[in-house]
């Protein structure tokens, strides 16, 4: 049980360590980035801030070193004016680390622009370089600013770049361009070969493309061994596999086309039905509906060659390979017949006029029941005004007399609708029976 306890308690804490460990090479990983970030945003500064006092320089009078501007813009040369126009520029395009740095180096630049300039003109060196240590000078590299492999001169003997290269971070080692390897970028990858090779140059050149991996020169010859799709041949070296005339690597109406150290496959025209390259007149054998005339497969127009019989109103048209039947000129396909144009357009128009014979009806019905309703209300109110009290005292005779003619005429505003609704709905009846018997009479004609 003890032993347990004490295997959990090493297990808990190996995973402690772990933990630790890896938080820590985040940590710095994450100082890495930022450092080469910090030499970047300053960077950025020292150069809009030479791109400003160019600027300046040019908008009061033309241009000229430090001596000059003192003699032709007097007190502007090295006024705080000018500094102030300057700095509202510099992170113009830049994003919120530069506006951070510079607000927490500004009193350093203004000192620099005061009373350092003449001495130190160069604001990166003076400034990122010397000042806040956020950058390193050309080929250098990491916190103390370290020689990147192959010297300041010729790092990476040209052949590759220095990781971190003019930066407080970064590994220094060598990042190699194609072809190159090595931690000085000084030897050949399998597929080049050495062109050059002395004490501080080297130059690796490809590889024939015939090459499987290593080669000794840039020819077919000089191959190591030879790639798939080429051969070993005594006088050429690496010779190219013609696969189109050793093989038949294509389908059906596919023509092969040889590449060095391939192949590709091409469909034929369509008037093949199998073929040596492109186009009618590479055709071996023509596909249905096509005839070898003159050397090339050429469309057999059925219709004058042989006796097509179409139905009805219909004629024979000619397909690349084929043909169809449809309808003749003036006839278009209505419900599965080929019918006369002039016939469609009659029946379009006698449609749309029974649409608006019934819109029209609709219209005049919906007209009436509301005249109707309006002169029931009127006769209401005239009753009314006959039947009601008066200065000469008939008060109550005259509203008995009133009330009776008003029943009595709404009797009559109800009976006069029923009777003219009724004859217009026979009227409607006998317009519909007529139109039908027009339809019926288009019909028969079709």
């Amino acid at each position: 049980m003890r032993l347990s306890r004490t295997l959990l308690i090493c297990i808990a804490l190996l995973t402690l360590m772990s933990q630790s460990i890896s938080s820590a090479k985040k940590k710095k990983t994450s100082k890495k980035k930022d450092t080469q970030k910090e030499c970047e945003t300053c960077s950025g500064i020292a150069s809009a801030f030479h791109e400003g006092i160019k600027r300046t320089t040019k908008s009061n009078f033309g241009g000229g070193n430090t001596a000059w501007e003192e003699r032709a813009l007097g007190s502007y040369a090295n006024s705080e004016t000018r500094f102030v126009e300057i700095s509202e520029t510099v992170c113009e395009k830049s994003k919120h680390e530069c506006h951070k740095m510079f607000e927490e180096h500004e009193e350093l630049l203004e000192s620099w622009w005061m009373e350092h300039r003449e001495e130190n003109e160069d604001l990166h060196q003076w400034f990122c370089i010397d000042e806040i240590k956020v950058c390193c000078p050309k080929n250098t590299y990491g916190p103390e600013c370290k020689e990147c492999p192959g010297g300041i001169d010729r790092p990476c003997m040209g052949n590759g770049k220095c990781v971190g290269e003019g930066t407080r971070g970064g590994s220094g080692k060598c990042k190699c361009d194609d072809g190159y390897k090595g931690a000085l970028c000084d030897g050949c990858k399998d597929g080049y070969f050495e062109d050059v090779k002395n004490s501080t140059h080297v130059i690796c050149l490809e590889c024939h493309k015939a090459c499987a991996h290593t080669c000794w020169g840039g020819s077919v010859k000089d191959c190591d061994e030879c790639k798939e799709g080429w051969r070993e041949s005594e006088d050429e070296g690496c010779e190219d596999i013609d696969e189109c005339t050793e093989d038949n690597p294509c389908e059906a109406k596919q023509y092969c086309v040889n590449s060095e150290g391939s192949h590709s496959c091409k469909d034929c025209d369509y008037s093949c039905e199998s073929c040596l390259g492109d186009g009618p007149d590479k055709c071996i054998k023509c596909r249905t509906g096509y005839k070898m005339e003159e050397g090339k497969c050429e469309d057999i127009n059925e219709c004058e060659e042989e006796d097509i019989q179409c139905d009805g109103h219909m004629t024979c048209y000619n397909d690349p390979g084929s043909y169809h039947c449809g309808c003749k000129e003036g006839y278009k396909r209505f419900q599965g017949e080929c019918v006369d144009e002039e016939i469609l357009k009659q029946m379009k128009e006698l449609s749309h006029q029974e649409e608006e014979e019934e819109s029209t009806t609709d219209n005049d019905e919906e007209t009436k029941a509301g005249d109707d309703v309006v002169e029931g209300v009127v006769s209401s109110d005239g009753i009314n005004e006959n039947g009601g009290s008066d200065s000469n005292g008939g008060g109550r005779d005259g509203d008995a007399e009133g009330t009776a003619n008003l029943h009595d005429k709404n009797i009559d505003s109800e009976a006069t609708p029923n009777v003219s609704s009724e004859s217009q709905k026979d009227h409607h009846q006998n317009d519909n029976i007529q139109q039908n018997a027009h339809i019926d009479e288009s019909h028969k004609e079709l």
